[in-house]
Order: C-alpha cells, then structure tokens, then sequence
C-alpha cells in the first residue's frame, strides 16, 4: 500500500461538540463520533504553481453553496505541469507530468488525503508521460496516451488502487497528446487530440478489452477537430459535453520561399457540442441513438485547458487560457441546461488558473486520526 510522506498545513475545522455513552465496555459508534461532512469543488492547477482553491457545495452536489475561494498550495505539484488528476474514494491522486527544473517527464503518482492533509506515495507509472487522458472506471484509474521525451505515445495504462500495481492495456488506435477522456456508462471513451502536426476528431471507445470506432463502414467523428478540451457528464440522462478547447483551421500562409501554401492555424473554441442521447452496446455491435447536439449558444469567453464539472442542473466551467493572446481566463461561467443560457459565475483572482481540472468530492471535517483521539479520551474520562 502508499507510504505516507508529508503534510499539508491547512486550518482545522471546527467541530460540533460530542456526547460520551454510558457503556464503557463498548466501542464507540457512529452516534458517538459523528464524521462531519462537507461537499467541496476543486480547481487544482496544472501548470506548475501549486495553486489549488476550492468552493463548498450544496447536499447531493445540487448547487454551489458559497463563493467564497478557499485556497491552498500543493508543494507537491510546484513545478509539475501536465500531469493528470481525478478522484478514487476519498482520495485525490496526482499521475505523471512534466518537471520544469529536470526538463523531463515523470512517473511519479502522489496521492493526497483532503481530509487529512497527508501525501502519500504509489506505486510509479510504467512508462513515464504528460498530456494524457485520464478517466476512473470501474474503481480503477485509466490513463490514454500523452507525451514524452517529445513523443506522442499511444500507450496505455490502469492502476488498481487495492493492489498498487500498474498494468498496460491495450494501445490507442493512433497516439495522441491532450485528448478528452471520461467514463461513459460501461465504456471508457477517447476523443480528439493532436498527433502527426494535426488536430484531430477521433471518436474512440474502449470496450471488451480493446478500443474501437463507432460505425464499421463511416466511423463516427467528433463535429470537428478538437484538443485541450473540457468534457462532462451532464443532465438527468446524462450526456457527454464537450467544451471549449482548440480547434484548427487552413489559412493561406507562406512557406520558406515565400509561396503561398495553405497553413493549419490552431485557435480556441467558444463552442460546446453534446451527444443527443445515450451509446448502448447489444451484443458485439454499438449503437449510436442518435449524433451530435451543437445547437448550443457559445461561451462568452473561448478557453482551452479549461475544468468543467456538472453541479444540479448547471455545468460550471472554470479557468483556462487563449491559443491568440495566452491570456488566462479568470472569469468563471455556468450553462443552465433547463434554460440553455450562460452566466458569468465568478472571477478567480489569487490563484493560476491557466491550465485547471475540477473535481468534486466529499470531504470528512473530523479525520480518522482525530476520530480515534476522541474515542480514546472518551474512554479514559469514561473510566
């Protein structure tokens, strides 16, 4: 199992006061020492800094609870850019990235207890990587291509928590850096991503132990060629959202002797796209309801490298940078899927949000290690 390392400084949570039972002889429970809880929605950056903040959220996540931005610094994540980050129980794990002061790739997976404020380590990579998809399915983390050393791998790998170990799975069709990678239903699934000098719109789906296209004879693409993109899970049937991110287009353009040729220029999206209904597999075949939903109004402000969560009936998208100006994108936006409007949220002032993920996750404000203190004092008072 993980090997604790390190602690994070952070202001303890106050803490309602506890009643004793009357029987000695017995352990306590849980009417005893009640685990307090709180929702809480992250936004950890991912370009080097460290900055993480964060903002509470409503019962059963159905809406943000306050605006007000608690913010901390993960020395762990200072100087690692790229690298990918999800939730598995109550556990948020760090995998791979690129190491600014080595110039180099790693391999190194963290894992971090919110609750209470420890690092722990886990067991390596097997093949060192940034700008990858990653996803948790099936109580397991899935990571999808990236790149390294400049090179952009195909390769793939799955990391069961229970045991510590990483296994290869089965390669990409082709390799890709920065594609968007979720869990759909029984499926993982693999879209877009840069490769060969191009941006591209794949539609990839990994199931029964191999990723495959949707359609034999006319494979279903993305609507058009993406990367850096947010996507999410939204709706009372869910549906799979893509957002934002960077596209291309062809311009004219000059080539080194001064002739006209034709130029692929990457520029950022303001778009969202949906898929209009569920994917279902029958047998050995999957079966596509229906296409693409892009009837959408766009963003008020176009963002790659953004993080998108689902939260009750909205999709709150947060951070995120501009291919044009490299300018970071502070202001926060929420889509209404009821009424298929955008609202500027809030604005992130004190912290990098250039390049972001977002999770949500529930939090314990009494710790284990704090819990098993209490039992313990009660016991001797009892006694």
């Amino acid at each position: 199992m993980p090997n604790k390392t390190s602690n994070v400084t952070r202001p303890k949570a106050t803490q309602k006061k506890q009643t004793a039972r009357q029987d000695t002889d017995s352990p306590l429970t849980t009417r005893d020492v009640v685990p307090f809880t709180e929702n809480r929605l992250y936004v950890i950056n991912k370009s080097g800094t460290g900055d993480v903040c964060y903002l509470l959220v409503k019962e059963k996540f159905s809406a943000i609870l306050s605006y007000h931005v608690h913010t901390e610094r993960w020395a762990k994540t200072v100087n690692l850019s790229d690298f990918g980050v999800v939730t598995l129980g109550k556990f948020v794990y760090v995998i791979g990235g690129f190491h600014k002061l080595r110039n180099a790739c790693v391999n190194k997976v963290m894992r971090f207890d919110p609750a209470e404020v420890t690092w722990s380590h886990c067991a390596n990579l097997l093949t060192a990587r940034c700008k990858f998809g990653v996803c948790t399915f099936r109580g397991k983390i899935f990571v999808c291509g990236g790149e390294k050393d400049g090179k952009i791998t195909s390769g793939c790998e799955m990391y069961d928590p229970e045991a510590d170990i990483w296994t290869k799975y089965e390669k990409l069709i082709q390799p890709r850096s920065n594609p968007a990678c979720t869990a759909l239903g029984d499926v993982i699934v693999c879209a877009g991503g840069y490769f060969n000098g191009q941006i591209h719109d794949n539609f990839w789906i990994y199931d029964r132990n191999r990723w495959q296209e949707l359609g034999s004879h006319s494979p279903i693409k993305l609507p058009y060629c993406l990367q850096k993109c947010a996507v999410t899970l939204a709706g009372d049937t869910p549906k799979l959202f893509f957002i934002g991110g960077a596209s291309s287009k062809v311009q004219k353009g000059m080539d080194n002797s001064g002739e006209k040729t034709p130029v692929n220029m990457a520029y950022t999206e303001r778009r969202i796209f949906s898929s209009h209904g569920d994917f279902a597999v029958k047998g050995q075949q999957f079966n596509l309801f229906s296409m693409w939903n892009t009837a959408f109004p766009p963003m008020f402000c176009a963002r790659q490298n953004a993080g998108a969560v689902a939260i009750g009936q909205n999709i709150h998208v947060i951070g995120g940078t501009t291919v044009e100006t490299g300018d970071h994108v502070t202001v926060a936006e929420r889509f209404d899927l009821i009424r298929g409007e955008w609202t500027k949220d809030f604005t992130l002032k004190n912290c990098d949000v250039s390049n972001v993920s977002c999770l949500l996750m529930e939090v314990s404000k009494t710790p284990m290690s704090e819990r098993k203190m209490m039992q313990q004092r009660l016991k001797w008072i009892m006694w």
